[in-house]
């Protein structure tokens, strides 16, 4: 009786290696997913005050589902998602949502009627104002000025449109 071959036996342990490190890969996602804690990312929220970035809020709630791997655009979880946003709604949001909920059908709509409720239109010619009005000498700093104009200039979008109205 003669025993397997060299190449044989190379053959059988570059399998088991290729095992070895797929097993491994595989426990390492599950280890680094299981190490996050998901349950302790704090849920966005949103009032539908001006100072509010809709925007802002808007991504947050999608990447807090994507994080979680929920697929919340899917027709089916629908019903489950609506109210889930609506909880992350505080205050005069929350309110709205509260006597709008049964004519909204899906996620989008939640959010154009969102937008459409609490983002004025005029948005953003009243950032353009405020930045034009912005001036350093009423600034504590140079540092509280920087952000006051990032803050301001983050929001503001092509105002092309807007300007040859005027």
């Amino acid at each position: 009786m003669s025993g397997p071959s060299n190449a044989e036996l190379m053959q059988s342990m570059l399998a088991m290696m290729s095992q070895q490190q797929e097993m491994m890969k595989k426990k390492a996602e599950a280890t680094t997913l299981k190490d996050l804690h998901l349950d302790a990312v704090k849920a966005p929220q949103y009032g539908g005050q001006v100072q509010e970035s809709f925007a802002l809020y808007k991504e947050q709630v999608q990447k807090n589902f994507t994080v979680r791997r929920v697929n919340w655009k899917c027709a089916t979880m629908v019903s489950t998602i609506i109210p889930t946003i609506g909880s992350m709604l505080v205050g005069t949001a929350a309110e709205w949502f509260v006597w709008s909920r049964s004519t909204i059908m899906t996620v989008d709509e939640l959010f154009f009627h969102l937008e459409q409720e609490f983002v004025p239109v005029d948005l953003q010619i009243r950032l353009r104002d405020q930045l034009r009005n912005l001036d350093q000498a009423q600034c504590r700093d140079l540092g509280y000025f920087v952000n006051r104009f990032r803050q301001l200039m983050i929001p503001i979008r092509n105002m092309s449109d807007v300007d040859s109205i005027f």
